[in-house]
């Protein structure tokens, strides 16, 4: 388990942070920063991944934030995702890190929930929440890919090809609809 002085001291350089750190399954990418933050931020993202009561914890916390910000967020000020501001995207940045780093919390939610609480509309956020998405997932793929490539058969390859595919198209679809539903029922 982590132990309170690194969770603390990893809250404490977020806002310092001048360079991003990608999670990736477990392990940390860097784009510069030093090894003490990478490995930081692994110990903080698999600390708690196996331990049912944090998860379980982490659930409730996120339902009560969800209905929180529901209930108390700012009048929409941003109703595109072209005209968020630095300040708003950093604000989602900041959910998107915590829930990367929280067991059971959903980093689509947070980046939604973020959004919401820095003055976007809901289709904004939802829109800004399915872009962040595309590079994480691509990542976190393409680094798991090469880490198991040696061992990949060409009938393998093949399934994993037409399943990459098949998701794509299914999700581009089930994204489709759901900015479509909010458009309306939001």
């Amino acid at each position: 388990s982590a132990e309170p002085s690194a969770v603390k001291a990893a809250f404490a350089t977020l806002p310092k942070a001048a360079k991003p750190i990608i999670v990736l399954g477990g392990g940390a990418a860097s784009s510069g920063a030093g090894p003490e933050v990478i490995k930081l931020a692994e110990k903080l993202s698999n600390a708690y991944q196996e331990n049912p009561l944090a998860i379980a914890a982490a659930l409730g916390v996120g339902g009560l934030l969800m209905i929180l910000i529901e209930r108390l967020r700012p009048s929409p000020r941003t109703h595109a995702m072209e005209q968020m501001t630095v300040g708003q995207a950093r604000l989602i940045g900041v959910c998107q890190v915590l829930a990367d780093v929280v067991p059971g919390e959903s980093r689509s939610a947070a980046t939604i929930l973020g959004g919401l609480g820095a003055g976007l509309t809901r289709q904004a956020a939802a829109e800004f929440s399915f872009f962040l998405a595309i590079p994480a997932m691509v990542g976190a793929c393409s680094y798991k890919l090469l880490r198991e490539l040696d061992s990949l058969s060409l009938q393998r390859g093949l399934l994993l090809t037409i399943g990459t595919l098949v998701s794509f198209l299914v999700a581009w679809g089930v994204i489709e609809w759901f900015m479509h539903f909010i458009r309306r029922h939001s």
